[in-house]
Formats: C-alpha cells, sequence, structure tokens
C-alpha cells in the first residue's frame, strides 16, 4: 500500500487472516497495489472503497517471498506509476 507522504508498507500477505488493521490500512492508503487481479478482488472484498485505487502490476504469484527476480519485476512495475521512485534491491 502507499500513501503519497509516507513509505510503501505490506499491510497483510495472507489473505485469510486479515487483521482489522488491514482494512483500515486499507482506507488509509493512497494506493494499493497487488500482483494478481485475484489479490485485487480479495482487497475489495475487505473494503470495496478500495476499488478506484487499487492498481494490479500483473506479476504472477509464483516466487518465493524475497526472491531476487520477484523484487526485480516489482520494483520495474512500480516504477511505471513513480518514475523518481527511488528502490533499493537488497540481495
Amino acid at each position: 500500500m502507499w500513501h503519497e507522504k509516507r513509505n510503501c508498507e505490506v499491510i497483510c500477505r495472507n489473505r485469510s487472516r486479515c487483521p482489522n488493521e488491514t482494512i483500515e490500512g486499507i482506507d488509509w492508503a493512497g494506493y494499493v497495489f497487488v500482483m494478481e487481479d485475484d489479490h485485487r478482488k480479495e482487497v475489495v472484498k475487505l473494503s470495496p472503497e478500495a476499488e478506484k485505487k487499487t492498481r494490479v502490476l500483473d506479476v504472477p504469484d509464483i516466487y518465493t517471498r524475497n526472491e531476487f527476480e520477484l523484487k526485480r519485476i516489482l520494483k520495474e512495475r512500480l516504477l511505471t506509476y513513480f518514475p523518481n521512485l527511488q528502490i533499493q534491491i537488497q540481495t
């Protein structure tokens, strides 16, 4: 999730166990970025108001957490929305 004046933050990775804080985070965010359309549907199910601010990055959910290739693809896709964003990928 992204807020224009704050940093990116992942609120909930496990769709089946999202706490109330996740819904508050979705409502707070200026943008919500998800990897796949199924993820977008889950976000909208939690917070219907999020539909207009949710962006699908079209990244298949086949990578392991913190996998270098996943980070590289996410950086590439996020830069299309925020060309001046400085993202460092750590290995």
